[in-house]
């Protein structure tokens, strides 16, 4: 009789180390997979294919309701596009537009042959080198916070406010939130409000 129970309480070991196994090798809830990211050439051929004649401006990864997303500034003719590309899955979550401002002191006209006025192409060079060279998020927030001294940076996005490319910066004091738009090429505050 104490060998039956023997051999019963064996199998009954047996088969709950087993369940207990398979369920660990199985628990996706505590151990998801692991999801690798498009790469960066992917995202910028991603935006870049969304906007004809479109060229690369500026890309930034970042996080948009809990899910990873780059963020990719395009420009084609006088319309800045920024495209927000779902990092893990490379598709398309927007799509927006604002018409850039072309200073008239920066623009370089020339006269064609037939008599209208042409943009020479040193204006696209000279926008892109001027990314790369300029405003850092952190100096954009040293600018922001001179205006507003007390108070205190919550965050700095890039954007695009009146047709420029822009660091938003957000600071509240008091009761109150302050934003501040500086340009990204020159450190130029562009535009304020306060909610």
């Amino acid at each position: 009789m104490n060998y039956i129970k023997t051999k019963a309480t064996l199998i009954l070991l047996a088969l709950s180390s087993l369940v207990f196994l398979a369920a660990c090798g199985n628990n996706t809830a505590t151990n998801p997979p692991v999801v690798e990211n498009i790469s960066v050439p992917e995202a910028k051929s991603i935006a870049l294919s969304m906007v004809d004649n479109a060229t690369f401006h500026n890309l930034e990864l970042r996080l948009e309701n809990g899910v990873e997303v780059y963020d990719v500034d395009i420009v084609s003719d006088e319309t800045a596009y920024q495209v927000l590309v779902n990092a893990q899955t490379g598709d398309v979550l927007s799509l927006s537009n604002e018409s850039l401002e072309v200073p008239a002191t920066s623009s370089k006209e020339t006269t064609s042959q037939t008599g209208e006025n042409e943009t020479s192409s040193t204006e696209n060079s000279n926008q892109q080198a001027a990314d790369e060279n300029g405003i850092t998020r952190e100096r954009a927030r040293e600018i922001a916070q001179a205006v507003i001294p007390q108070g205190r940076v919550v965050e700095v996005d890039r954007d695009i406010e009146r047709g420029r490319f822009v660091w938003h910066v957000e600071i509240r004091e008091g009761g109150l939130t302050h934003r501040i738009y500086v340009d990204r090429s020159n450190g130029e505050i562009v535009y304020q409000e306060i909610d």
